[in-house]
C-alpha cells in the first residue's frame, strides 16, 4: 500500500532533478530564441546594437560561406553597448541577425548603419539558408547606385513573417564605430528631414559669415579676411563631407573624392594656422612660434596628405 507520506517523500527526493531539468529546458529555450528580433508596426525605431552579435575579421579574408560554415560560431561575441565600437583600424566586422513577426506588417522597415565614415557595407538576406538578396552601400559606393539616397546608409528589410529571415551584415572600414538600428520608413523620413533642416541652418549661417567677410575684404583690402574666409569655407566642406552631404557631388570627375576624406583636414588645418599667424602677427609678437609651425605642424600636414593619396587612410586619419 502506497501512503501519502511515501509519495510525498518520492516527490521531495525527485525535486532537485525536476528543478534542474526545468532550468535546463528554460536555458535551452532561451538560447534557441536568443538573437531573434521581434518587431511590429507599433514600433517606430529600435536600436539593435545592444545584444547584437559580431565577429572580427581582422585580415578581411572571410567570405559569407566561411562565416556561415559553423567554424566561427563560437567566435561571435555579444555586444552590450548602445553602439558597436572597435576603434580605428582597417578591418572587417560581421554581424548576424534574425527577424520575425507574428503579424502582417503594413509598414516598410529599414536597417540603418548610422556613420558616414564606413567605407563598405554589404547586407545578405537569407531564407532557409538560401541567399535571396545582396545589397551594397557605404561611403565608397556611388551615390547614384544607392537605393536610398540619404547621408546615412539604409537597407530595406523583407517582411519576415512567422518564419524568421536571417541577415548577415559585412562592415569594412578604417573607422569602426557605428550604431545599427531598425527604423520604420515614415520615422526615417522624419529623422532625415530634421537633420537636413539643422544642417541647412548651420551651413547657411557659415555661408553668411563667408559672404559678409568677403564684402569687408573688398572694402578694407585686409588679407586677414581672406585667410578667415578660406578657414570658414573649408570648415563648411569638412562638415558636409563628414555628414555625407557632399556625396551627391562626388560623382563623375569628382568620384575620386569619395575616398579622400582624410585629405581635406590638412587643408583646413593650413587655413586655420595661416589665419592664426596673421591675425596675431606672429612675426612681430610670437616669432619663436613660427618654428613650431614650420618644423612640427607643416610636416604633419604633409604626411597626412601623403598617406591619404597613397591610400593609407588609417595613418592619415590618425595623424589628423
Amino acid at each position: 500500500m502506497i501512503t501519502f507520506k511515501k509519495v510525498n517523500k518520492k516527490i521531495t527526493s525527485a525535486l532537485p532533478f525536476i528543478l534542474w531539468s526545468f532550468l535546463f529546458c528554460s536555458a535551452f529555450m532561451s538560447s534557441a530564441s536568443e538573437g531573434v528580433i521581434y518587431f511590429s508596426d507599433s514600433i517606430k525605431e529600435m536600436n539593435i546594437s545592444p545584444g547584437g552579435y559580431y565577429l572580427k575579421d581582422k585580415e578581411s579574408t572571410l567570405s559569407l560561406n566561411d562565416v556561415r560554415s559553423g567554424k566561427y560560431d563560437t567566435q561571435f561575441k555579444k555586444n552590450t553597448a548602445s553602439s558597436f565600437s572597435f576603434g580605428n583600424h582597417q578591418s572587417t566586422i560581421w554581424h548576424t541577425f534574425k527577424f520575425s513577426t507574428s503579424e502582417n506588417l503594413q509598414s516598410k522597415w529599414l536597417l540603418i548603419v548610422d556613420n558616414h565614415h564606413i567605407d563598405s557595407i554589404t547586407l545578405y538576406t537569407l531564407f532557409q539558408d538560401s541567399i535571396i538578396k545582396t545589397e551594397r552601400s557605404g561611403r565608397l559606393t556611388s551615390f547614384a547606385d544607392r537605393k536610398y539616397k540619404y547621408n546615412t546608409f539604409a537597407f530595406e528589410l523583407h517582411q519576415p513573417g512567422p518564419d524568421s529571415l536571417s541577415y548577415y551584415l559585412k562592415v569594412s572600414s578604417y573607422v569602426l564605430n557605428y550604431p545599427i538600428q531598425i527604423v520604420r520608413y515614415d520615422r526615417f523620413a522624419e529623422m532625415q528631414m530634421s537633420r537636413s533642416i539643422s544642417m541647412g541652418v548651420l551651413i547657411g549661417f557659415l555661408l553668411m559669415i563667408v559672404l559678409y567677410n568677403l564684402f569687408i575684404y573688398f572694402s578694407e583690402r585686409d588679407k586677414n579676411y581672406l585667410f578667415y574666409i578660406a578657414y570658414v569655407f573649408l570648415t563648411i566642406i569638412k562638415i558636409t563631407d563628414m555628414k555625407g552631404y557632399m556625396d551627391f557631388l562626388y560623382q563623375g570627375p569628382l568620384s575620386f573624392m569619395r575616398s579622400q576624406t582624410p585629405g581635406i583636414t590638412p587643408f583646413l588645418g593650413l587655413a586655420m594656422i595661416l589665419f592664426t599667424m596673421n591675425i596675431l602677427d606672429f612675426k612681430k609678437n610670437l616669432p619663436a612660434a613660427i618654428k613650431w609651425v614650420v618644423f612640427l605642424f607643416s610636416p604633419m600636414m604633409i604626411f597626412a596628405l601623403f598617406f591619404d593619396i597613397v591610400n593609407l587612410k588609417l595613418i592619415s586619419s590618425l595623424i589628423n
